[in-house]
């Protein structure tokens, strides 16, 4: 485990809070902290990473100690598998997991964690629009991107994935270079994949 030590402005930002906070946390013992010899409060990035996952907390990638993950949402079976087969052959040690349908979505993305998200918007249950709501709603999910990427995109479905904060919109069929560029833009852990 990385025992690089943060300031209490990194552990801040990771958080999403303002630095105050952070170090009322510190001072009451929520999160362990180390004084330096100067008197400046330090986190071990394994206490912050603890700390944040034990309160439902939106890990960054770049604290992350496990691999960078994708999920594939999108009731298109042979579309997900050939998504899924590319990134696994194009950017090893990325763990790349699939549902097909809006409930599926619901329990893969909680549990999974991903750091990177592909919707499509037409699926039974509950549409792209629906799983994008929720997600946004979950603060675990909130440092996710989501990429939408599906062959029903006008005008005004991209407007209303953009008022939900997605990371942008793809129409099908894309071609390889530009879900290379997704996942470098994404996923910078995995660099530029071979």
């Amino acid at each position: 485990m990385d025992e690089t030590l943060l300031s209490t402005g990194d552990a801040a930002r990771y958080c999403k809070v303002d630095r105050r906070t952070m170090l009322r946390w510190l001072k009451s013992g929520l999160l362990p902290s180390y004084l330096t010899g100067g008197g400046w409060r330090r986190v071990r990035r394994s206490d912050l990473l603890t700390f944040m996952i034990s309160r439902g907390m939106s890990v960054p990638l770049e604290l992350d100690p496990g691999p960078p993950r994708v999920a594939i949402v999108d009731d298109n079976q042979a579309f997900a598998k050939a998504v899924r087969r590319f990134l696994k052959g194009r950017c090893p040690g990325v763990d790349v997991r699939m549902a097909h349908d809006g409930f599926e979505a619901g329990l893969l993305l909680l549990d999974f964690h991903p750091h990177l998200i592909l919707l499509d918007i037409v699926m039974p249950g509950v549409d792209g629009f629906g799983v994008c709501r929720r997600i946004k709603l979950q603060p675990q999910l909130a440092n996710a991107a989501i990429w939408v990427i599906s062959g029903n995109l006008d005008d005004q479905a991209r407007e209303q994935f953009e008022e939900l904060g997605v990371a942008g919109c793809l129409s099908k069929p894309m071609d390889e270079q530009q879900l290379l560029a997704i996942v470098e833009q994404h996923l910078p852990r995995v660099g530029a994949p071979a």
